[in-house]
């Protein structure tokens, strides 16, 4: 009968040997020895213990036994799991990819953007006032306007003021339904 149990650090779960517990086929990742129970040293990981840490790890912490992760984050200027990969100029964080530059690019042109077009904007509106002024103290035509300010035409003042019933070319003939009369309840046309 067996004292003593297996690590179970054995590679891919396999039992170890019955005589003196060490794992014949070797570790599991993360995981050294004969017999499979001790942790890769600080510093190392993976399989065999064969890889080492970047270093990077946040507060000089070292990485993951297993896969070599930083658990805690990167130091600054590092990033990736294993903070294996340096911070570029470009790089903000991991998932930025644009620079600061572009981004103070990016918000003067913008800034002078909207400058330009509240500019715009009031050149247009005095245009309009100004124009409006102007129609204001010229009394030589009549304007007719819209519900919502906008002019249809403009008419002559000469022509607006006696001379309404000229432009119907109304005149005083006499229309052939005048000369109708009622004779003995029969009428006549002529």
């Amino acid at each position: 009968m067996c004292k003593e149990n297996c690590s179970g650090n054995c590679l891919n779960n396999e039992t170890c040997y019955h005589i003196d517990g060490h794992c014949m086929k070797g570790c599991e990742t993360g995981f050294q020895g004969e017999k499979c129970d001790a942790l890769c040293p600080p510093g190392t990981f993976g399989e065999d213990c064969a890889g080492n840490c970047s270093g990077n790890c946040d507060n000089n912490d070292t990485c993951y036994f297993i896969n070599g992760h930083c658990l805690w984050g990167c130091r600054d200027g590092f990033r990736g799991k294993r903070c294996d990969e340096q911070n570029s100029p470009v790089a903000l964080t991991g998932s930025c990819i644009y620079g600061i530059d572009y981004v103070y690019g990016l918000t003067a042109g913008l800034v002078i953007s909207f400058i330009l077009n509240v500019g715009f904007l009031f050149t247009v509106i005095k245009l309009i006032r100004k124009k409006k002024n102007k129609q204001g103290t010229d009394h030589s035509t009549s304007e007719v306007n819209d519900r919502e300010g906008f002019q249809q035409r403009s008419i002559p003042v000469s022509h607006v003021e006696n001379h309404a019933y000229e432009e119907l070319n109304a005149t005083q003939s006499v229309h052939i339904y005048q000369n109708l009369s009622l004779n003995d309840n029969k009428t006549s046309f002529m």
